[in-house]
Protein backbone atom coordinates (compact mmCIF):
# COMPACT_ATOMS: atom_id res chain seq x y z
CA UNK A 1 0.00 0.00 0.00
CA UNK A 2 2.70 2.47 1.00
CA UNK A 3 4.78 1.57 -2.05
CA UNK A 4 1.83 2.52 -4.26
CA UNK A 5 1.52 5.82 -2.41
CA UNK A 6 5.26 6.35 -2.71
CA UNK A 7 5.21 5.82 -6.48
CA UNK A 8 2.43 8.40 -6.82
CA UNK A 9 4.36 10.82 -4.64
CA UNK A 10 7.48 10.41 -6.77
CA UNK A 11 5.41 11.14 -9.87
CA UNK A 12 4.11 14.33 -8.27
CA UNK A 13 7.64 15.28 -7.24
CA UNK A 14 8.76 14.77 -10.83
CA UNK A 15 6.00 17.07 -12.05
CA UNK A 16 6.99 19.79 -9.60
CA UNK A 17 10.65 19.33 -10.53
CA UNK A 18 9.81 19.77 -14.20
CA UNK A 19 7.90 22.94 -13.35
CA UNK A 20 10.89 24.27 -11.48
CA UNK A 21 13.11 23.69 -14.52
CA UNK A 22 10.64 25.21 -16.99
CA UNK A 23 9.51 28.17 -14.91
CA UNK A 24 12.67 30.18 -15.61
CA UNK A 25 11.27 30.65 -19.14
CA UNK A 26 7.88 31.81 -17.91
CA UNK A 27 8.99 35.44 -18.01
CA UNK A 28 8.64 35.31 -21.80
CA UNK A 29 4.87 35.34 -21.27
CA UNK A 30 5.10 38.51 -19.17
CA UNK A 31 5.86 42.11 -20.23
CA UNK A 32 8.88 41.90 -22.49
CA UNK A 33 10.64 45.12 -21.45
CA UNK A 34 14.29 44.24 -20.91
CA UNK A 35 15.81 45.08 -17.50
CA UNK A 36 18.40 47.87 -17.41
CA UNK A 37 21.90 46.34 -17.48
CA UNK A 38 25.34 47.98 -17.36
CA UNK A 39 25.85 46.95 -21.02
CA UNK A 40 23.08 49.36 -22.07
CA UNK A 41 24.53 52.86 -22.70
CA UNK A 42 23.16 55.55 -20.43
CA UNK A 43 21.61 57.89 -22.95
CA UNK A 44 18.87 60.43 -22.22
CA UNK A 45 16.38 57.95 -23.74
CA UNK A 46 17.39 55.09 -21.45
CA UNK A 47 17.35 57.41 -18.43
CA UNK A 48 13.77 58.46 -19.27
CA UNK A 49 12.74 54.82 -19.68
CA UNK A 50 14.36 53.67 -16.42
CA UNK A 51 11.18 54.09 -14.26
CA UNK A 52 9.19 52.03 -16.78
CA UNK A 53 11.84 49.32 -16.79
CA UNK A 54 11.88 49.28 -13.00
CA UNK A 55 8.10 48.90 -12.87
CA UNK A 56 8.33 46.10 -15.43
CA UNK A 57 10.88 44.28 -13.26
CA UNK A 58 8.62 44.61 -10.22
CA UNK A 59 5.64 43.31 -12.21
CA UNK A 60 7.64 40.34 -13.48
CA UNK A 61 8.94 39.56 -9.97
CA UNK A 62 5.43 39.78 -8.54
CA UNK A 63 4.03 37.42 -11.16
CA UNK A 64 6.85 34.88 -10.85
CA UNK A 65 6.74 35.06 -7.05
CA UNK A 66 3.08 34.05 -7.07
CA UNK A 67 3.78 31.05 -9.29
CA UNK A 68 6.94 29.91 -7.52
CA UNK A 69 5.64 30.36 -3.97
CA UNK A 70 2.42 28.51 -4.78
CA UNK A 71 4.34 25.72 -6.52
CA UNK A 72 6.78 25.21 -3.66
CA UNK A 73 4.12 25.29 -0.94
CA UNK A 74 1.84 22.91 -2.87
CA UNK A 75 4.80 20.60 -3.48
CA UNK A 76 5.44 20.47 0.25
CA UNK A 77 1.78 19.67 0.91
CA UNK A 78 1.89 16.53 -1.23
CA UNK A 79 3.37 14.56 1.67
CA UNK A 80 0.93 15.87 4.29
CA UNK A 81 -1.56 12.92 4.16
CA UNK A 82 1.25 10.42 4.74
CA UNK A 83 2.70 12.48 7.58
CA UNK A 84 -0.67 12.84 9.29
CA UNK A 85 -1.36 9.13 8.98
CA UNK A 86 2.01 8.28 10.52
CA UNK A 87 1.77 10.75 13.40
CA UNK A 88 -1.60 9.27 14.34
CA UNK A 89 -0.23 5.72 14.41
CA UNK A 90 3.36 4.48 14.70
CA UNK A 91 5.29 7.77 14.98
CA UNK A 92 3.87 8.57 18.40
CA UNK A 93 4.71 5.10 19.73
CA UNK A 94 8.41 4.84 18.87
CA UNK A 95 11.18 6.32 21.06
CA UNK A 96 11.87 9.92 20.06
CA UNK A 97 14.71 12.27 21.11
CA UNK A 98 13.97 14.62 23.99
CA UNK A 99 14.44 17.62 21.70
CA UNK A 100 11.66 16.54 19.29
CA UNK A 101 9.34 19.56 18.71
CA UNK A 102 5.55 19.16 18.97
CA UNK A 103 3.96 17.80 15.81
CA UNK A 104 2.03 21.01 15.26
CA UNK A 105 5.23 23.02 14.83
CA UNK A 106 6.41 21.34 11.64
CA UNK A 107 3.56 22.34 9.31
CA UNK A 108 3.72 26.14 9.80
CA UNK A 109 7.53 26.21 9.75
CA UNK A 110 7.79 24.19 6.54
CA UNK A 111 5.07 26.29 4.88
CA UNK A 112 6.98 29.50 5.66
CA UNK A 113 10.24 27.96 4.48
CA UNK A 114 8.72 26.74 1.21
CA UNK A 115 7.31 30.23 0.63
CA UNK A 116 10.74 31.79 1.22
CA UNK A 117 12.32 29.26 -1.15
CA UNK A 118 9.77 30.13 -3.81
CA UNK A 119 10.44 33.85 -3.43
CA UNK A 120 14.21 33.33 -3.54
CA UNK A 121 14.11 31.37 -6.80
CA UNK A 122 11.60 33.88 -8.22
CA UNK A 123 14.04 36.73 -7.62
CA UNK A 124 16.77 34.83 -9.45
CA UNK A 125 14.49 33.91 -12.32
CA UNK A 126 12.95 37.37 -12.74
CA UNK A 127 16.40 38.84 -13.33
CA UNK A 128 17.30 36.22 -15.93
CA UNK A 129 20.05 34.84 -13.69
CA UNK A 130 18.75 31.30 -13.31
CA UNK A 131 21.08 29.21 -15.46
CA UNK A 132 20.18 25.75 -16.66
CA UNK A 133 22.74 24.21 -14.31
CA UNK A 134 21.33 25.97 -11.26
CA UNK A 135 17.79 25.17 -12.36
CA UNK A 136 18.51 21.45 -12.63
CA UNK A 137 20.31 21.44 -9.26
CA UNK A 138 17.36 23.23 -7.69
CA UNK A 139 14.85 20.83 -9.26
CA UNK A 140 16.75 17.76 -8.02
CA UNK A 141 17.11 19.31 -4.57
CA UNK A 142 13.39 20.03 -4.27
CA UNK A 143 12.44 16.59 -5.62
CA UNK A 144 14.53 15.01 -2.86
CA UNK A 145 12.96 17.35 -0.34
CA UNK A 146 9.45 16.35 -1.39
CA UNK A 147 10.41 12.66 -1.46
CA UNK A 148 11.63 12.67 2.16
CA UNK A 149 8.17 12.44 3.75
CA UNK A 150 6.99 9.42 1.69
CA UNK A 151 10.30 7.64 2.37
CA UNK A 152 10.53 8.41 6.10
CA UNK A 153 6.86 8.38 7.11
CA UNK A 154 5.35 6.24 4.36
CA UNK A 155 7.98 3.54 3.79
CA UNK A 156 9.41 3.96 7.31
CA UNK A 157 12.94 3.95 5.89
CA UNK A 158 14.50 5.98 8.69
CA UNK A 159 18.12 5.63 7.60
CA UNK A 160 17.34 6.44 3.97
CA UNK A 161 15.60 9.59 5.19
CA UNK A 162 18.78 10.54 7.04
CA UNK A 163 20.90 10.10 3.91
CA UNK A 164 18.45 12.26 1.96
CA UNK A 165 18.88 14.97 4.58
CA UNK A 166 22.64 14.77 4.21
CA UNK A 167 22.30 15.10 0.44
CA UNK A 168 19.99 18.09 0.81
CA UNK A 169 22.40 19.88 3.13
CA UNK A 170 25.41 19.13 0.91
CA UNK A 171 23.72 20.38 -2.27
CA UNK A 172 22.37 23.45 -0.50
CA UNK A 173 25.59 24.58 1.18
CA UNK A 174 27.97 23.33 -1.49
CA UNK A 175 26.15 24.56 -4.58
CA UNK A 176 22.85 26.40 -4.28
CA UNK A 177 23.57 29.02 -1.62
CA UNK A 178 26.93 30.13 -3.11
CA UNK A 179 25.36 30.41 -6.57
CA UNK A 180 22.43 32.44 -5.21
CA UNK A 181 24.72 34.75 -3.22
CA UNK A 182 26.72 35.50 -6.36
CA UNK A 183 23.63 36.14 -8.47
CA UNK A 184 21.45 37.99 -5.94
CA UNK A 185 22.64 38.30 -2.30
CA UNK A 186 19.13 38.69 -0.87
CA UNK A 187 18.03 35.44 -2.54
CA UNK A 188 21.00 33.70 -0.94
CA UNK A 189 20.22 35.12 2.49
CA UNK A 190 16.63 33.87 2.19
CA UNK A 191 18.01 30.33 2.13
CA UNK A 192 19.81 30.65 5.49
CA UNK A 193 16.74 29.86 7.70
CA UNK A 194 16.03 26.84 5.49
CA UNK A 195 19.63 25.64 5.89
CA UNK A 196 19.38 25.97 9.69
CA UNK A 197 16.07 24.11 9.88
CA UNK A 198 17.30 21.44 7.48
CA UNK A 199 20.34 20.89 9.69
CA UNK A 200 18.09 20.51 12.72
CA UNK A 201 15.86 18.09 10.79
CA UNK A 202 18.91 15.97 9.96
CA UNK A 203 19.98 16.07 13.61
CA UNK A 204 16.49 14.96 14.67
CA UNK A 205 16.45 12.24 12.00
CA UNK A 206 19.82 10.97 13.26
CA UNK A 207 18.48 10.85 16.82
CA UNK A 208 15.45 8.84 15.72
CA UNK A 209 17.72 6.41 13.87
CA UNK A 210 19.87 6.02 16.97
CA UNK A 211 16.88 5.23 19.19
CA UNK A 212 15.29 2.99 16.56
CA UNK A 213 18.09 1.05 14.87
CA UNK A 214 17.33 -0.81 11.65
CA UNK A 215 18.27 -4.49 11.52
CA UNK A 216 17.65 -6.55 8.42
CA UNK A 217 15.46 -3.76 6.98
CA UNK A 218 13.23 -3.81 10.07
CA UNK A 219 12.87 -1.21 12.82
CA UNK A 220 10.50 -0.01 15.54
CA UNK A 221 8.58 2.12 13.07
CA UNK A 222 7.68 -0.89 10.94
CA UNK A 223 6.96 -2.93 14.07
CA UNK A 224 4.54 -0.36 15.45
CA UNK A 225 2.89 0.01 12.03
CA UNK A 226 2.41 -3.77 11.81
CA UNK A 227 1.00 -3.86 15.34
CA UNK A 228 -1.42 -1.07 14.43
CA UNK A 229 -2.66 -3.11 11.47
CA UNK A 230 -3.15 -6.13 13.74
CA UNK A 231 -5.03 -4.03 16.29
CA UNK A 232 -7.35 -2.65 13.64
CA UNK A 233 -7.92 -6.13 12.21
CA UNK A 234 -8.69 -7.51 15.68
CA UNK A 235 -11.09 -4.65 16.34
CA UNK A 236 -12.98 -5.42 13.14
CA UNK A 237 -13.20 -9.10 14.03
CA UNK A 238 -14.73 -8.42 17.44
CA UNK A 239 -17.01 -5.71 16.04
CA UNK A 240 -15.44 -2.72 17.77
Amino acid sequence: YYYAIFSKMISLCGMFSALLVLLPHAHSLLPSTSPLRPSIPLTPLTVRRAPLIYRSEKTRLRSLSTVYIAGHVLGGLTGTPIVLRATKSWYGRIPLPSYTPPNGVFGPIWSLLYASLGYAIARISSRGLLTRQIGILWAVHMALNYAWAPIFFGMKRLQMGLWINFGLIASLIGGIIPAFLRADPLSGYLLFPYAVWLSFAAFLNAGICRLNPTEKSYNNAKLEADLEVLRQDAAKRVGL
